[in-house]
């Protein structure tokens, strides 16, 4: 018999907006996966920061805040992960002790950011 239950359990994001407050200038999101009974395992998405406002600490701003926020649903967290970019990867290394396994993979379909 199949069972079929909801696997996202959290799902938060945050964002800093620019003077005008009309556009996001950096963000992030975290999803937690796994029911209440289980450990749970975390995804990083979405983490951008438009270039012009790059390197003025905007991301990990916002990486703090989401975790600060999570707190209570994090510390079931056994395992994190994320797609980081070549760009971000010092980022989440060094700020927050992600570690390059080099396992990951994109794949994309025709037509879609070849």
């Amino acid at each position: 018999a199949e069972d079929l239950r909801r696997v996202v359990s959290h799902h938060q994001g945050y964002g800093i907006f620019d003077d005008d407050e009309q556009n996001i200038i950096s963000m992030a999101c975290l999803t937690t996966f796994g029911s209440d009974d289980a450990d749970k395992w975390g995804w990083l998405a979405f983490v951008a920061t438009l270039p012009k406002y790059r390197r003025q600490g905007l991301a990990t701003r916002v990486l703090k805040e989401l975790f600060r926020n999570s707190d209570e649903e994090l510390k079931r967290v056994t395992t994190m992960g994320l797609y980081g970019s070549t760009y971000g990867a010092p980022l989440y290394e060094k700020c927050f002790g992600f570690v390059d396994r080099g396992t990951a993979q994109l794949i994309t379909k025709k037509g879609h950011h070849e």
